[in-house]
């Protein structure tokens, strides 16, 4: 992975979650170890914590590392604690044309809300080739089986209220 200042710069604006005595590792070098663990196909925290180690001297031609590389409690603390308005981070992703997904979490309870009303109608009305899609996948590893299901609907985007009209949503409809 191709990494420049440029693409770190994009971080520095985010607020930091931490007080003063408990900030033993630099923020911006969580962010960048838990971005490309994830984008590396890490899984978890721990998974994340494992990249940092096995991947450190990559790491280093980024950012210092002067802590060294984050337990995967610590990470998880922060990551967690991180007030990133989703909608401007779309915008830049967006603005750099690359495609974005982000997960649909409480905290948008509104938005959330309304997918969910549209899912209920599609289903009432029969779900279609047009406008339903699935794909599983049963893997093995870790000493147990696990089945993951994606299911997607289109949504028509005059459904949804203005205010949760994001930049880069994209719909068939």
């Amino acid at each position: 992975m191709l990494m420049t200042a440029t693409f770190l710069k994009h971080f520095d604006s985010i607020a930091e979650p931490r007080i003063e005595r408990c900030k033993k590792h630099n923020l911006l070098e969580i962010i960048l170890l838990a971005i490309s663990a994830v984008m590396s196909g890490s899984e978890g925290w721990e998974d994340i914590e494992n990249f940092g180690h096995l991947k450190l001297d990559w790491l280093l031609q980024h950012r210092p590392f002067k802590a060294g590389i984050p337990r995967h409690d610590t990470i998880a603390r922060v990551i967690c604690r991180l007030k990133a308005d989703e909608k401007e981070i779309a915008k830049l992703i967006v603005k750099q044309k690359a495609d974005y997904i982000l997960a649909l979490k409480g905290h948008h309870s509104g938005l959330q809300g309304e997918l969910e009303a549209w899912w209920h109608k599609c289903q009432r009305e029969g779900f279609t080739a047009d406008n339903f899609d699935e794909h599983t996948t049963i893997d093995s590893g870790h000493g147990r089986i696990e089945t993951r299901r994606c299911q997607q609907v289109l949504v028509n985007k005059s459904w949804l209220n203005n205010k949760y009209q994001w930049v880069g949503l994209k719909s068939h409809y």
